[in-house]
């Protein structure tokens, strides 16, 4: 027997392709007579005159490459952590000689300093299962690696644990008896539930009522790959990481095979199936006819391998049938209404972030979920927090929604009370209540109560500018920002604020000091505004001396329950509150702007403004220009248009005065 026979005039390597050998193609010269007088041709073994070559200094070396849709970090069977498949290297198995007809690689074992043959079958983009020869520590004419490779051979499997995760074939909850070490666990039954993400599912295995010493388990599977079986069977194979609670970080713990099919039947069937096994009673069908499908009978395995998964085998740990679990009805809406979805104003908008790009709300194509997820600016990465779909809507209008929705976060699910508004085209808010196990207790007023529930501010990424909403040449009269309260501060200060005169979408800060000008410039996103009683705005703390109350930054005296004056104030009824938001204008030195956006809350009375200026938010719990790191108040002068006006006018009455001037002067002479 020879290593890997080379016929004449054929390439050594059907992969070609995908692979590089020092032994390209056999050539007459590559032949020899044998002993006998025939003129047959014998091969002679191409390691024979090369061996020599695959070493360098003593040390083998790669001769081929493995394919470049295996690289990766793969658990290999016996292995507790991941190895790396490279194009040299088969992880632990050993580093590439030759391969044969993509499946047969001849691979030197360093660990062992041997060789052996592997054949190997791709079943999945994550998933390979292969075979393993005998390993020896030298090649030789009279023996071929690949001969020991025999159907009896168990086949190992590896997973790729850098693969992206697959969709579980199990897409509804389900509910299930189980068989567990010839233990038959009827009642309760168990439960399979759906997580937010569909590449994992959660198994929770109930206390067997006829064995007391059963404890109940939760298990979280995330599946990683899947194949159909070679038998022409309905079974299937999927794979993956199965966690619990006393799950250890060793692959060896985590990895967990099962057999799968759908069958169709119903749950009086399935005893009858536990107890005799009959094939008959529940039908299997072919999974690609979903209509078909009444549930699945599945099979898991007791270690991180894939073998003697078959019913009564040794490798089987659990065996389960699943039924699709009882619909609970929604008492809260009418069964033949519409399925609940978001207002297409929200839904939309597609992705939104709050203020700092912290946090990413993304409402899917069909307006029924949102997916919430933290966020990165810098990386541009995102990790999924959780998923909020639409349950039940519980009043709308054209601009305002509350609804009660089914939250899944990793893979534990309540009902939360959202209640969304328009603020503009690109620009919506969310409150969200206190979660909730029923969905009746949502909405409440324990756990949802509008006044006292914050506000995230949400806005598109590319949202455009916009005219502002307030307007008008400001002249700042008290300012806080930060630590700066001098106008004329070197680096923070400012004593002018022009909203919508230098551009109508533009809000533009000036410091005119000692004859040097400075500006800066935010441009509009959008806003709003409402009017409301001065008493419903938000309240400092209860002044000490228990007297009337004034702003140290805020030219309008505030009421609170605690101020007992005597003095006659003007305490105005209502009061316009109002919230901006802008982002900073590009810097004309590197033509790139700031992410962050920022909130100008304010609210004004006659000529007479309070701001504040947050980067979080727009908060409803600060009284604005009293309250929040960067405040200040101002006085409105004019608005653009008129102070545009009496500039004009005054230039007239300047250009008057100057030719009057002029024409006296030259009267005298």
């Amino acid at each position: 027997m020879y290593v890997f026979r080379v016929i004449w005039g054929q390439e050594v390597l059907t992969a070609a392709q995908h692979c590089r050998s020092y032994s390209q193609s056999a050539s007459p010269e590559d032949y020899s007579y044998g002993d006998n007088d025939s003129d047959e041709l014998s091969p002679r073994d191409p390691f024979e005159e090369n061996l020599e070559e695959i070493k360098e200094e003593g040390v083998v070396r790669s001769q081929c490459d493995f394919f470049d849709e295996w690289s990766g970090d793969w658990f290999f069977p016996g292995e507790r952590e991941a190895h790396a498949i490279t194009n040299k290297s088969l992880g632990t198995l050993g580093i590439c000689i030759e391969i044969r007809e993509n499946e047969f690689f001849l691979v030197y074992d360093e660990a062992l300093s041997c060789y052996k043959c592997i054949k190997i079958y791709d079943r999945h983009p994550n998933v390979l299962q292969f075979q393993e020869g005998t390993c020896k520590q030298a090649l030789n004419e009279d023996w071929d690696p690949c001969d020991d490779i025999t159907e009896d051979i168990p086949l190992q499997t590896s997973v790729k644990m850098t693969g992206e995760d697959i969709s579980c074939p199990f897409n509804d909850s389900y509910t299930f008896s189980y068989d567990e070490d010839g233990l038959f666990c009827e009642l309760p039954l168990s439960r399979l539930d759906q997580c937010m993400v569909p590449s994992k599912v959660l198994f929770k295995f109930t206390q067997c009522s006829n064995d007391l010493s059963s404890g109940k388990e939760v298990f979280t599977l995330t599946c990683k790959g899947f194949w159909h079986s070679n038998s022409g069977s309905s079974t299937n194979y999927i794979i993956g990481t199965l966690n619990g609670p006393y799950t250890t970080p060793s692959l060896l713990d985590q990895i967990r095979c099962f057999t799968y099919h759908p069958y169709k039947g119903d749950r009086r069937q399935v005893r009858s199936y536990f107890d005799d096994g009959d094939p008959e009673e529940i039908s299997p069908v072919n999974y690609e006819q979903e209509d078909e499908i009444h549930g699945f009978k599945v099979m898991q395995s007791r270690d991180s391998t894939c073998m003697d998964l078959m019913e009564g085998q040794v490798g089987v740990q659990k065996s389960m049938v699943l039924t699709p679990a009882p619909k609970v009805p929604n008492l809260m809406r009418d069964p033949d209404e519409d399925p609940c979805i978001f207002p297409y104003w929200a839904s939309s908008l597609g992705e939104v972030y709050n203020l700092q790009y912290t946090y990413k709300y993304e409402f899917t194509d069909d307006g029924r979920k949102i997916w919430a997820s933290n966020y990165s600016y810098h990386t541009q990465t995102s990790h999924l927090l959780s998923v909020m779909e639409c349950h039940t809507i519980i009043e709308e209008d054209e601009e305002i929604i509350k609804l009660i929705s089914k939250v899944t976060a990793e893979c534990v699910s309540s009902f939360k009370c959202l209640k969304l508004y328009r603020r503009s085209d690109h620009i919506v808010e969310l409150q969200e209540g206190v979660s909730s196990k029923f969905e009746t207790d949502a909405c409440s007023l324990l756990n949802f109560e509008d006044e006292k529930m914050s506000f995230r501010t949400l806005i598109r990424d590319e949202a455009p500018i916009s005219p502002c909403i307030a307007d008008g040449f400001h002249n700042v009269t008290e300012l806080n920002w930060g630590r700066m309260t001098n106008p004329c501060g070197r680096v923070h200060g400012f004593k002018e604020v022009n909203v919508k005169c230098k551009g109508l979408e533009v809000i533009e800060f000036i410091q005119e000091c000692e004859g040097i000008f400075k500006d800066s410039v935010h441009h509009c996103l959008g806003g709003w505004e409402s009017e409301i009683p001065f008493k419903k705005l938000p309240q400092n703390q209860p002044a000490l001396d228990n007297r009337l109350t004034f702003s140290t930054f805020n030219s309008i005296p505030y009421y609170n329950e605690y101020s007992d004056s005597s003095e006659e104030e003007e305490i105005p009824e209502n009061v316009t509150y109002g919230f901006m938001i802008a982002r900073p204008a590009k810097d004309p030195e590197t033509s790139t702007f700031q992410p962050h956006r920022v909130c100008f809350i304010y609210f004004f009375y006659n000529q007479s403004y309070s701001w504040t200026v947050d980067t979080s938010g727009c908060l409803r719990n600060i009284r604005p220009g009293s309250e929040g790191k960067y405040r200040f108040n101002s006085t409105k002068l004019e608005s653009c248009d008129g102070y545009s006006t009496l500039l004009l006018s005054n230039n007239l009455i300047l250009i008057t005065w100057l030719s009057i001037s002029i024409l006296l002067f030259f009267h005298e002479f």
